[in-house]
């Protein structure tokens, strides 16, 4: 691939994640400004029960359209719509039914009929037209970024206008309505191919051989993501809730970004080398690279301005969330590495890694639903969090290198190196000498931040002449054995 085509795929996928994620954070800040933070917290439920019942029997068919030698298939395709439609409507209706036990359970029975609205959300989305993924197998993010993009900056404009007049967590419900339909509808509008439904027995026992392990992995990911919010809606008051969950999505929402990107980008760049084994091993590297340093430089930032930025971006009734952002952050940092080996594991058809390797991350989800029973407090928690992440890192590297290629294991060191840097400058400002000078303080750290990240280059020779290449090189790329990189 040239580089000026990976590079303006790239570009574009970059652009389109940033404009979305900037206007649902914008939008997030918006309604914590306009509502209470009690209000606030129960708002994040419904974000919460959103993400449970779309991972509800996903079989990943988006991604086997991109991963699948027979993904461009028109009929393959149509199996896909119906299985996506049928999925849609079960979730809805057990959702529509059981809305009354959800709003019981977190102690909010008043709001039930806003979990009915999210059912019926559920259903509008099984109609998603799959040419969006089916054209990311030529790299052709524009229509994907289109119809994810536009309804969030049409959201975002609505949000003002329906936060002021309805002043409570109502507002959240429109505007996930508003914002599912115009996607769906842009799916349409944008694709190509005519919307068809075809219910093919063999194409979804290859549908379902390919996304059940992908499934269980999504319903695990549903507890990495939003476990500690369900824990803590449950066992803490809703205002609680509504900090941490501030708080939360000030460090989630730059890292959805980043690995979305790299999802994206990263996964036909690596299958359609999986079966040249020497480059495949290079690209899988360099991915694992990326991932980790994006994570790193993440984390930096917020062990820097984290607090600061909280109490700027919400306001000083969600200052409590300030004294957790540095450790969410590093949380965020592995959950990013962590998208390295699961990419390459996914590229080579093994889809067992991320379910195997989050299960390991949903033990830790036990063990802080267990501490929360008895008691603790939230930071208590995300610690707990952090170090189910942490394993579930070295699972997902363990199971690459013993059923993708044991070469890998070159990618231990620069991931051991960029979690000790990234913890030890967590730890920093509490130890300076000039703790109590914040700009001489911030100065310090910033000039150790960079060392920091030089060091961790060092450790990451692929990825440093990658990004010269990217910089200064010409449009061909070529690796030792002179194959097209």
């Amino acid at each position: 691939m040239s580089r000026r085509k990976f590079l303006k795929s790239g570009g574009i996928l970059t652009l389109g994640n940033g404009v979305s994620a900037l206007s649902s954070f914008l939008r997030n800040i918006i309604i914590a400004r306009l509502i209470t933070v009690e209000d606030f917290g129960i708002a994040s439920l419904f974000a919460l029960t959103m993400s449970a019942v779309e991972i509800a029997g996903n079989l990943s068919v988006d991604k086997l359209i991109i991963q699948n030698k027979n993904g461009d298939n028109e009929r393959f395709q149509a199996s896909g719509h119906a299985f996506m439609v049928l999925r849609g409507l079960i979730s809805g209706v057990i959702l529509f039914f059981t809305a009354g036990y959800v709003a019981n359970f977190f102690n909010v029975p008043n709001v039930t009929w806003a979990f009915q609205i999210l059912a019926v959300i559920s259903v509008i989305k099984g109609f998603f037209h799959l040419d969006m993924a089916r054209f990311q197998r030529d790299m052709n993010f524009l229509p994907l970024v289109i119809a994810e993009t536009l309804p969030q900056v049409i959201v975002l404009i609505f949000s003002v206008p329906l936060a002021l007049w309805l002043n409570s967590y109502a507002v959240v419900v429109w505007l996930i309505l508003i914002q599912a339909i115009i996607y769906i509808v842009l799916s349409h509008v944008l694709a190509k191919r005519k919307y068809s439904v075809n219910w093919n027995k063999n194409d979804i026992t290859h549908m379902y051989k390919f996304g059940w392990p992908l499934l269980i992995n999504g319903i695990l990911i549903f507890i990495i993501l939003q476990g500690d919010k369900a824990i803590i809606g449950r066992t803490f008051s809703m205002e609680i809730l509504g900090w941490y969950s501030a708080a939360f999505i000030l460090t989630l929402s730059p890292a959805l970004i980043i690995t979305k990107i790299i999802n994206s980008m990263v996964l036909p760049w690596l299958s359609k080398t999986r079966e040249n084994g020497q480059l495949f091993i290079d690209r899988s590297m360099l991915a694992i690279n990326y991932c980790l340093m994006s994570g790193l430089i993440l984390s930096v930032c917020y062990s820097l301005f984290g607090s600061e930025v909280m109490i700027l971006l919400f306001g000083n009734d969600y200052a409590e969330g300030g004294k957790i952002i540095a450790l969410l952050a590093f949380m965020q940092f592995i959950r990013i590495a962590k998208a390295g080996p699961i990419l390459v594991a996914m590229s080579a058809g093994d889809t067992k890694n991320p379910m195997l390797s989050n299960l390991v991350r949903g033990i830790a989800f036990l063990i802080a639903a267990f501490y929360a029973w008895y008691g603790t407090d939230v930071t208590t928690i995300v610690i707990i969090g952090l170090f189910g992440e942490l394993a579930a890192f070295f699972m997902s590297m363990s199971l690459l290198l013993n059923k993708v290629n044991n070469k890998l294991i070159m990618s231990y060191k620069p991931a051991f190196v960029s979690f000790m840097l990234a913890f030890v400058f967590m730890q920093f400002e509490n130890i300076l000498p000039i703790n109590d000078n914040f700009i001489l303080n911030k100065m310090v750290m910033i000039l150790v931040a960079v060392l920091f990240i030089f060091i961790t280059l060092q450790f990451m020779p692929g990825l440093k002449m990658n990004l010269k290449y990217f910089l200064y090189k010409e449009s061909k790329e070529k690796n030792n054995t002179g194959e097209k990189f």
